[in-house]
């Protein structure tokens, strides 16, 4: 107890004015005495971990208090992957080579790696292609740039470009889903996959379908019972958005194409790296083919807490309680 109120307090002073801030935020938003909510915030802090600016995100003030100890903050979820995640088999997902290597009958296409071909092997793979997708060597960077070969005066060009943008991965771009197309046209659109490997079964912990824009990024929860992304899209700044903001089409109840594929490709592959007990795995589709991008440590864990992404609003602690619980036993 001593430890943790210490804890608080070396944040407190760092933080104050981002503190004071926030608390006038939600004062604002809530209606409620600033000293109600500092102490409030202090409280969650201590017997939750859950810090003031994941407090002001998760709309703390709003959920009941026989709810609270269900949500996971930045410093449950550090204990949580300990659990988890084992450091060394980290180096594959971080490792985009060994990953596309060891996971090659999921990707269904073939990936170049810039750096280990020569400018004639380059312009072979590129002479009959329309267009090309590049990505970047880390895959906790969503960074992907498409070059239209049309656009461009030469395959030199294209190739100092992608260089200068450090993007080495590089594929022939495959025709995205026409449901997914008609949404978000000519932008990239991911479904994303949560996994939790338990005693040799996997289970699906969180959906997620991502727009990637030209200016921002537009996500919804996908329920996994139904396949439908039936709970508001947002951005980054938590704005709702119902209809696209670049093609006007609505975006309520879209029915995911190939969700059960997705699903079962994402189970087969936490299977065969069971040594990470949650991962999120990230893909694309054609009308008939599911396509595996890449696969990472789940980071948006505080974004699937949103008050308006729950059920009954209980979030994920209890099942990360009884993950844990088990893999002791079983050890």
């Amino acid at each position: 107890m001593k430890k943790a109120i210490k804890k608080f307090f070396d944040n407190l002073k760092k933080d104050l004015k981002n503190l004071n801030k926030t608390i006038k935020r939600i004062t604002k938003r809530s209606n409620k005495l600033y000293l109600n909510i500092l102490i409030d915030i202090y409280v969650c802090y201590i017997k939750y971990s859950i810090t003031f600016d994941e407090y002001e995100k998760l709309k703390f003030e709003t959920v009941k208090k026989d709810k609270r100890d269900t949500f996971v903050g930045k410093i449950r979820k550090e204990y949580i992957n300990k659990h988890l995640i084992d450091k060394h088999a980290l180096s594959l997902l971080n490792n985009k080579t060994k990953f596309n290597i060891k996971f090659d009958k999921y990707l269904n296409r073939e990936i170049i790696n810039i750096k280990d071909i020569s400018y004639k092997e380059y312009e072979d793979f590129v002479k009959d292609k329309k267009e090309i997708t590049c990505r970047c060597e880390s895959p906790d960077e969503e960074r992907t740039m498409m070059f239209n070969l049309n656009d461009y005066r030469s395959p030199a060009f294209i190739l100092d470009k992608i260089n200068n943008n450090k993007l080495y991965y590089m594929e022939a771009t495959h025709k995205q889903n026409r449901v997914l197309d008609k949404i978000n046209k000519n932008n990239l659109t991911v479904i994303s996959i949560v996994t939790v490997y338990r005693k040799d079964t996997i289970d699906i912990l969180y959906a997620e379908i991502k727009m990637f824009l030209k200016d921002k990024t537009i996500s919804s929860k996908i329920d996994i019972k139904t396949g439908k992304a039936t709970y508001d899209f947002i951005d980054e700044k938590e704005n709702i958005y119902e209809k696209h903001p670049e093609t006007n089409e609505k975006l309520n109840n879209i029915e995911i194409p190939l969700f059960d594929k997705i699903i079962n490709t994402a189970k087969t592959c936490a299977l065969a790296l069971d040594e990470i007990k949650e991962i999120q795995w990230n893909f694309t589709i054609s009308n008939t083919m599911v396509y595996l991008v890449s696969a990472s440590v789940w980071k948006d864990y505080i974004d699937a807490q949103l008050p308006n992404y729950l059920k009954n609003g209980i979030s994920f602690m209890p099942y990360y309680r009884k993950v844990i619980n088990e893999k002791r036993k079983i050890k």
